[in-house]
């Protein structure tokens, strides 16, 4: 793959609308469980470099949250690291209702 950088500046191509769709928004007491996860700290017993883990679950351990389709649920994920860190899903549809800062920091596992 190659990339080729030019003097001129990109021209946009079409635009950006004024108001975006709305979202119809769910109320959490219609959801049918709520899952709290965690992102910790660990140290690899064998190579002592550092990671974060979510659930104490590596990548290519099997999925673990496998919600029912077109069920509503809550999710709670808590960054325990020292850490800012972006969280992301893939194929899920969600919006977020609420954000927030804690100082339960810890790179203990969780119990």
């Amino acid at each position: 793959m190659q990339f080729r950088v030019a003097a001129a500046s990109p021209v946009a191509q079409g635009s950006l609308p004024a108001t975006l769709r709305p979202v119809p928004r769910m109320a959490a007491s219609s959801s049918v469980r709520t899952r709290t996860l965690t992102l910790n700290n660990y140290e690899d017993p064998t190579t002592h470099m550092m990671m974060m883990l979510l659930n104490a679950t590596y990548r290519h351990q099997p999925v673990t949250e496998k919600p029912v389709l077109d069920s509503i649920e809550v999710w709670e994920f808590l960054n325990l690291t020292d850490d800012t860190h972006p969280i992301h899903l893939h194929h899920a549809s969600r919006y977020s209702t609420a954000a927030a800062s804690t100082s339960m920091n810890t790179s203990e596992p969780a119990s």
